[in-house]
């Protein structure tokens, strides 16, 4: 789980939102014919007050332009954006571990040597903390023990929408010390400050479930364990996508494990139209099902150059099939999953404005992504 950092407050639904997961275990397992109401927690306009909901007008597929740039998701185990992800490997890339250089031994480091040290090491050298908080930080927040899933996925994926792509960059600090970026560090810095450091407005469908569900089958009966419901996935996907050209994030998991991923594209096929289910929500009075594809950027490894456009920058596509439940003006009300598989919840997070210890970030976020 993700930690109150020294530097700067907590991110909003720190404790839904954080950790990262790859087994995929979520959505394999428990009853695919739940019935649930559209709750609160599922009412599409948590997302947006300006929704489209008449069906007829919601359009069948979209892509982005441009897609969520691929990173690591700093794995906690590893050291978070402690890691010195460029070095050789060796003892003196132990996130724990290693010294890092005073200020007149980074005066003299050689822009390879200088290259090799961790996102949070360069950003301190290049706003002169050389008594390395944010290493300190890190330090702090992560550990060796952490599951290998955990790390910082919940400010990768609203990064990755809210920030363009950063290239690498060497800039030249106040104290004179040319800094190597990677285009990972400046992501690393980018994910780190959006997930646990700014606090910017989060809008959220949905609730976590934190059950195993390969342990615990009958907690997919839970509330929060049913997910989001079909219906309003539906509405949010073809509205965001389709209609407003707006990314958001998905976590693809169904159980206690979160994989928050950037969603940018969709294609809906209309499968087939029926009465309705036992169960459908008041005032339904027809049923439509549909086989939806989603499409969403998954994490790679820390890479020095920007991944977009490139055989680096790593998709995937789920294929999800639901019942989207109408009432008699056509509009969404309701819906439920038939497949197994469903994301688990959806968000969305404004970008932050650089603040504080991260004020200088701007500037080397505007030197990576000058054109």
């Amino acid at each position: 789980m993700s930690q109150k950092t020294t530097i700067g407050a907590a991110v909003l639904f720190a404790s839904i939102l954080s950790a990262c997961g790859q087994t995929g275990r979520g959505g394999q397992v428990g009853n695919s014919s739940l019935q649930e109401a559209w709750n609160r927690a599922n009412n599409p306009i948590t997302m947006r007050p300006d929704l489209e909901y008449t069906l007829s007008r919601l359009p069948l597929q979209a892509a982005l332009e441009v897609a969520p740039w691929s990173d690591t998701y700093w794995p906690s185990s590893e050291g978070g954006i402690a890691a010195r992800w460029n070095g050789d490997g060796g003892d003196d890339d132990n996130a724990w571990e290693y010294q890092s250089p005073t200020r007149s031994a980074a005066g003299r480091m050689s822009q390879a040597n200088l290259a090799k040290l961790s996102p949070a090491e360069k950003y301190s050298i290049f706003v002169d903390d050389f008594s390395y908080r944010l290493v300190s930080s890190e330090r702090q927040r992560v550990s060796p023990d952490n599951a290998s899933w955990e790390g910082i996925c919940h400010g990768w994926a609203p990064a990755a929408i809210n920030f363009k792509e950063p290239k690498p960059i060497t800039l030249e600090a106040a104290n004179g010390i040319k800094v190597p970026f990677g285009s990972a560090d400046v992501k690393a810095l980018l994910d780190y400050f959006q997930g646990e450091v700014a606090s910017s407005e989060t809008r959220f469908l949905g609730e976590r479930c934190n059950a195993d569900l390969s342990e615990d089958p009958d907690a997919a009966n839970r509330p929060e364990c049913r997910d989001t419901n079909a219906g309003s996935f539906h509405v949010v996907i073809a509205n965001l996508i389709g209609l407003k050209k707006k990314a958001f994030v998905a976590d693809v998991t169904r159980d206690q494990q979160v994989w928050n991923q950037p969603v940018h594209a969709f294609a809906s096929e209309k499968i087939r139209e029926q009465e309705p289910s036992p169960g459908a929500a008041r005032g339904t009075v027809k049923e439509v099902v549909f086989k939806t594809k989603m499409t969403y950027t998954v994490e790679t490894g820390a890479i020095w150059d920007a991944t977009n456009e490139t055989d680096e920058h790593a998709d995937k596509t789920v294929t999800y099939t639901y019942r989207v439940e109408l009432n008699r003006r056509g509009q969404v009300i309701g819906g439920e999953w038939e497949s197994k598989n469903r994301p688990d919840f959806l968000w969305s997070q404004a970008r932050p404005r650089f603040s504080g210890f991260f004020s200088e970030l701007n500037d080397i976020y505007k030197a990576a992504t000058a054109e």
